[in-house]
């Protein structure tokens, strides 16, 4: 896999977990690169007010990200560039 940057090249590491937070199941995936600073929420929500052939291209992943995970957060480490995470709750399974 490469970078999560457009036009830039270089290593980028995805890990998947099941966890328990505060007694909740949840996935959780972490996406880390080495490209330059980006956070992909500091982008705006996608002007979605005229016909689908007139929009422009870009900022409907992070669109469909915001709207079906439950937690996103974007840090930037010296060590390892750029760390998005991204979680989804799962529902209780009911058993005792």
């Amino acid at each position: 896999m490469s970078t999560a940057s457009p036009g830039e090249a270089g290593p980028l590491s995805l890990k998947v977990q099941a966890k328990v937070r505060d007694g909740r199941p949840l996935i959780e995936i972490v996406i880390e690169d080495e490209s330059a600073p980006f956070d992909p929420l500091s982008l705006p929500e996608p002007d979605r007010s005229g016909p689908a052939e007139d929009m422009q291209l870009g900022g409907l992943g992070v669109m469909l990200i915001r709207r079906l995970s439950d937690v996103q957060h974007h840090a930037r480490g010296p060590c390892r560039g750029n760390t998005f995470t991204l979680a989804k709750f799962l529902p209780a399974t009911g058993g005792t």
